[in-house]
């Protein structure tokens, strides 16, 4: 169960820097784009923290069954959610908040 929560964090912080880096390269329309993603240390280091997140992640299925990994790695969603709302600002709607409701009760659900 500790290797979910490390994988989720990491997966998390990792999307949280792609996210914020991706708002300062420039446009994403060019083919420089990609050059200049590749020069980017903080995108790296994103990249970075996912590959050692999808390490943990094996680590985590070599412990309990697919489906309790997956279950259990579906609060991310949720997690993104709030990360979003405190960091990039992004606004709350009532949808958002149902479905967010929806995923926790699933994974309390799925725990019975």
């Amino acid at each position: 169960m500790i290797y979910v929560v490390i994988f989720i964090s990491l997966s998390t912080l990792s999307q949280v820097i792609l996210k914020k880096e991706s708002n300062s390269l420039e446009s994403l329309k060019n083919h420089h784009f990609i050059i200049n993603m590749f020069k980017n240390y903080k995108v790296i280091l994103a990249y970075i923290i996912s590959f050692i997140g999808i390490l943990i992640w094996i680590l985590a299925l070599s412990e309990i069954t697919l489906i309790e990994a997956i279950i259990l790695s579906s609060i991310s969603y949720v997690i993104m959610f709030i990360v979003d709302y405190i960091i990039f600002k992004v606004k709350v709607s009532k949808n958002k908040i149902i479905g967010a409701s929806l995923i926790l009760f699933g994974i309390l659900l799925s725990s019975i």
